[in-house]
């Protein structure tokens, strides 16, 4: 917008204008509008004091704040729409699965878990791809965990990186330890539902082969449930 005439009836300061004569040029956006590329670039590096005021401000918020979505290296994620439960007293030779949503490319160095109660014997852990209808597909990684016991935190060593997009977290024994166990967030919107909008952490499968390589594809589901062992992921 340009002024092309003025007339202040008080030229002081804090003076107001009688009127004014302007023009404005109209821009036209297409409808949608869409910008060509995504993030925005910006044409230069914050210069001005208040630019750089900002962009420090936002660096320095917590991510939880102002990059919810967006995975950190080194820490522990565990499955979507989940939240630390009661302990659980695994069925023998039964698969959990339970899902994982990434909004970014990640690399993934440990597979973690945690046993509660010690039992010999052994058992697998690892990464499927999912089919595009909600359902474990594929091995992407597949882990022997050893004897569950001693009681505490395990972390099995993998090297995966994974794309956008969902997977499944897979855990099962040959035995029954106790371990912490994960249950469906009620409130969480990005959590399963089934159809009758209850709450499901994922589907398991029973009868498994658990001293070989993880069945591929994943078996038909025996059931879901609500609380199924906490298995998660570390990045680095």
């Amino acid at each position: 917008m340009s002024l092309s005439h003025t007339d202040l009836v008080n030229k002081e300061p804090g003076g107001e204008i009688d009127h004014a004569d302007f023009s404005i040029t109209p821009i036209k956006l297409a409808s949608p509008f869409q910008f060509g590329t995504f993030p925005l670039t910006p044409a230069g590096p914050p210069s001005a004091d208040y630019e750089v005021a900002n962009k420090k401000y936002v660096d320095d918020l917590p991510a939880g704040l102002c990059r919810y979505s967006e995975h950190r290296v080194g820490r522990v994620y565990g499955p979507t729409g989940g939240i630390v439960a009661a302990n659980l007293a695994v069925t023998a030779n039964r698969l959990y699965a339970v899902p994982f949503f990434t909004a970014q490319t990640i690399n993934i160095d440990r597979i973690v878990y945690r046993v509660t109660t010690a039992s010999t014997g052994t058992g697998r852990a690892g990464i499927y791809s999912s089919d595009g209808n909600c359902y474990p597909l594929s091995p992407l990684a597949d882990v022997l965990t050893g004897l569950p016991g001693p009681a505490g935190v395990k972390l099995l060593v993998i090297d995966i990186t994974l794309a956008p997009g969902l997977y499944w977290l897979v855990i099962g024994f040959t035995v029954t330890p106790t371990v912490t166990g994960v249950a469906a967030q009620v409130d969480a919107v990005n959590g399963l539902l089934v159809d009758d909008l209850s709450s499901i952490i994922g589907p398991c499968a029973n009868n498994v082969n658990l001293s070989i390589p993880l069945p591929n594809p994943f078996p038909v589901a025996h059931g879901t449930g609500a609380l199924w062992p906490l298995v998660a992921v570390r990045l680095d």
